[in-house]
């Protein structure tokens, strides 16, 4: 229940680490007797931590009645600034200090009734990792990483793996089935990895330890608009037998107009193009749907331009 940085001692080329040159800090008033993540900027003097907000009726903390899947980090990321400078520099590394104030503190989607290996949730975070001016939230399915600005906290928007990268598992045991909810599982707290590049682009490594393999995403903020990737919503609508989805989100700044695709889970391969010019930020899907049939559906925009942005988070009906 709190935080301890070691400091590095250099001699001949290797870094050494003591108790004796460490300091120890409280855990911060902003968080409930717990933290998950950190990530510290040794150059800015900023910490990132993640954990239970106060009002959090659980912790990360054993023994507690509420305990969530440990693996989980919280339900919220703060920025503290001028960490180191909040303790003396020859404070006893026993002595515990308080941690500067938070500059920013932001609630992140959290699903604290699910466990990792059993449930196909998508709200588990279990990695974080700060880099360049943003902070990345890798979640334990479907290779799901949320960004957001390092220096207000302002949710900037998502990646996920489509159907398409999954592996047809053969297994009987139903949580290893190929549905498109249940691969890129991630329980690993170092499994992201992010890179800042000298061109502005960022690159990203996502683990699949649960299917063995690796996702890579490039990423390049300025050079596509945002996508409305954080809220599409599907709902089933119609009759029975001749079942409709409704399709709405968020219109996405920039974009002229809009491109739905589906995937279709009774054998279809390929996502398909089923709406190319859409501009309103809602849309009927009435075609070739069956009852009972699960159907998946993404987007994406397109500016004025013709440029197109990266693909929205999946969401599916049945």
């Amino acid at each position: 229940r709190f935080v301890r940085y070691f400091i590095p001692t250099e001699k001949d080329g290797i870094l050494s680490y003591s108790f004796d040159n460490s300091r120890i800090w409280k855990i911060p008033t902003e968080f409930n007797k717990n933290a998950g993540r950190i990530n510290y900027d040794a150059a800015r003097d900023v910490m990132y931590l993640t954990g239970p907000l106060p009002e959090a009726a659980w912790t990360m903390v054993a023994g507690d009645k509420e305990k969530p899947d440990s693996r989980l980090v919280g339900n919220a990321i703060a920025r503290f600034d001028g960490w180191m400078k909040s303790t003396p520099a020859d404070a006893h590394p026993d002595t515990l200090s308080d941690p500067p104030k938070a500059t920013w503190v932001r609630e992140i989607p959290f699903d604290s009734t699910r466990n990792i290996d059993r449930h196909a949730a998508m709200d588990m975070p279990v990695m974080m990792t700060a880099e360049g001016d943003y902070v990345f939230m890798g979640y334990a399915r479907i290779g799901r990483i949320r960004v957001y600005r390092a220096d207000t906290g302002a949710f900037v928007g998502l990646w996920e793996l489509g159907p398409s990268l999954r592996i047809e598992d053969q297994s009987k045991n139903d949580m290893l089935s190929n549905s498109p909810l249940n691969y890129g599982l991630m329980d690993s707290p170092i499994g992201l990895r992010v890179m800042h590049r000298a061109d502005g682009s960022y690159v990203l490594t996502y683990h699949d330890n649960f299917l063995s393999h690796t996702a890579l995403y490039v990423w390049r903020p300025d050079a596509r608009p945002t996508a409305p990737v954080w809220d599409l919503k599907a709902a089933l609508a119609g009759t029975s037998d001749k079942p409709t989805v409704e399709l709405t989100w968020t219109a996405a700044e920039g974009a002229k107009s809009y491109q739905i695709e589906r995937l279709l889970a009774s054998g279809a391969e390929r996502w398909t193009i089923i709406a190319d010019s859409v501009t309103e930020p809602h849309y009927t899907d009435s075609t070739g749907l069956k009852p009972g049939v699960t159907v998946f559906y993404r987007l994406r925009t397109r500016t004025a331009n013709g440029d197109w942005s990266d693909y929205s988070n999946v969401k599916y009906a049945r």
